[in-house]
Order: structure tokens, then C-alpha cells, then sequence
């Protein structure tokens, strides 16, 4: 049996197709979660992506929903050439709480600010459909899923 580690994803890995290529090996046991005090926010421009990418910042009060993911070890070293890690984002350890009220100290990615001090880019209107395809695939709350909707894209292309 592979070891495996636990993954909270909250944007665009949260689509399960992109998830399963970057993850071949794991088969993606899942379970929603939350990470409190954080917000989204898009501090890196990817030309791939057409706008701003996302990360997770300090912001007392607020919630982002997503997914945990178990992914084996050397699908999390996958994931890491995917997320660009070290130069375009971090992998951290974070505390999240599942539904049922329990806590997980899991891994995440947050981007590295493109810039200091650090703009907010505004992400393209694809990349978000991403957030909420799998945010309604995975069932995540109703209300959250319409914050991702009410996110400020772009239409055009860079």
C-alpha cells in the first residue's frame, strides 16, 4: 500500500479531472473541509491561467471551503512541479476542519506574491468556473458556491 498525505485544495485542483491527472497514482479519497480566518485572493498573473491565480490570506472571520484530498507521496511531489513550488507557490501545513467538526493539519499550496507589495490580480473568468465546477461536484455549501460566482473576472485574454 502507498503512503499517502492529506491535501486541502480550494481552487482550480478542487475540478476532479485536473485532479486526477495530476494525481494518477492516488485514487482521491475525499472529504470537504474549511480553513477559518483565511480568504481568497489572486496575488500571481499566469499567462496559462489568462489572469490572477489563487492563494489563501489571513482575513479574521472569514471561510474558504474545499476538499482534502488523499494523494500519495509521490503525487504530492507531482502536484509540487505542477504548483510551480518553490518560485510560484508554497506548499504549507494548515489546520482545517472537516464537516463533521473534526481537525486535520494537512498540506495546501498558497501562492508567493508576484509582487511587493503584494496586488491582487483579477483572475479570468475560466479559471473561476473551475473553483465552481468542483465546489458543485463536491457539494460544497450553496452560499459558498455563490461567493465563488460573485468573484470579479475578466472575460478577455491576456
Amino acid at each position: 500500500m502507498l503512503q499517502s498525505e492529506l491535501v486541502f485544495v480550494y481552487g482550480s485542483n478542487m475540478e476532479p479531472s485536473q485532479m486526477r491527472e495530476r494525481c494518477p497514482e492516488s485514487d482521491l479519497a475525499w472529504f470537504i473541509a474549511q480553513v477559518q480566518d483565511r480568504a481568497l485572493w489572486f496575488p500571481r498573473k499566469s499567462t496559462r491561467r489568462k489572469g490572477g491565480v489563487g492563494s489563501l490570506r489571513s482575513s479574521e472571520g472569514d471561510v474558504v471551503w474545499g476538499v482534502i484530498f488523499s494523494v500519495s507521496v509521490r503525487d504530492l511531489e507531482r502536484l509540487n512541479r505542477f504548483e510551480g513550488v518553490p518560485n510560484s507557490y508554497e506548499r504549507d501545513r494548515i489546520e482545517v476542519t472537516a464537516q463533521d467538526g473534526s481537525p486535520h493539519k494537512v498540506w495546501t499550496y498558497t501562492a508567493v506574491p508576484a509582487d511587493t507589495p503584494p496586488k491582487d490580480y483579477t483572475p479570468h473568468k475560466d479559471y473561476i468556473e473551475l473553483y465552481i465546477l468542483g465546489a458543485e461536484y463536491f457539494g460544497l455549501p450553496a452560499a459558498y458556491t455563490e461567493k465563488l460566482r460573485k468573484i470579479k473576472t475578466k472575460n478577455i485574454d491576456e
